[in-house]
């Protein structure tokens, strides 16, 4: 009898050991576009009290049990929160956060110069062209715009017009680390009538996408 007691508890305290196995991981942090390696990130066990942080070439090391998840955190990058995975080493890929400067006059007197100025050319308005023109703005660290271009054409001489007024837009940003991109959509329509213009099959992806202005030709003065 006793035999069997003393079997059954060997039974479950090698069970339960199974159950909380501890193993040592360890894993590379890069940045996710460069796959450049990122110290300083702070890598902890979620819910948990073991952490760690990455060193100079990206690496870290962690004592974690099974089932544990791991949470990374870094200052300049979203937070991870990441299953550990059934391997010993792996890497792990962070998107960097992108902090868009702002415009010192305010969107007021941003979207005031743009629906003020921006005409709707007569050449397509005698064409009857509609639709969305995207425009992408650049601009520098120390907030100046530095560039405007179209991302489509539309044709009728809309690309011109609008690049010529975004251009002037006057005033400056706030600055930021590095030179970021404001996308607009311009939506280029002859009447108020309730109609669907298809978006411009382009990569937004890398800039931060505004809200739109909408010039009609019944209320804005034909230009050549």
């Amino acid at each position: 009898m006793f035999f069997k007691l003393y079997s059954g508890f060997t039974l479950l305290f090698i069970f339960s050991l199974s159950l909380n196995a501890q193993r040592l991981i360890t894993g590379k942090i890069l940045e996710l576009n460069t796959k450049s390696p990122i110290d300083q990130v702070d890598v902890s066990v979620y819910k948990g009290t073991s952490t760690t942080t990455s060193n100079n070439r990206g690496y870290f090391q962690l004592t974690i049990d099974e089932g544990d998840s791991l949470l990374i955190t870094h200052p300049e990058y979203k937070i991870g929160l990441i299953a550990v995975p059934k391997v010993d080493v792996f890497i792990i890929y962070l998107e960097k956060l992108t902090y868009y400067p702002a415009y010192l006059d305010g969107p007021v007197t941003l979207y005031t110069h743009l629906q003020k100025n921006l005409k709707y050319p007569r050449q397509a308005r005698n064409k009857k062209i509609e639709g969305w023109l995207c425009i992408e703005v650049q601009v520098d660290s120390a907030g100046n715009l530095i560039e405007c271009k179209a991302l489509n054409n539309m044709g009728g001489n809309c690309v011109k017009e609008t690049v010529d007024v975004f251009n002037k837009i006057p005033g400056k940003w706030s600055v930021s680390n590095n030179a970021k991109y404001f996308i607009f959509p311009v939506l280029f329509k002859l009447d108020f009538k309730k109609k669907q213009f298809p978006m411009p099959d382009i990569d937004v992806s890398h800039g931060k996408l505004m809200e739109p202005v909408i010039i009609t030709a019944t209320t804005s003065m034909a230009i050549d």
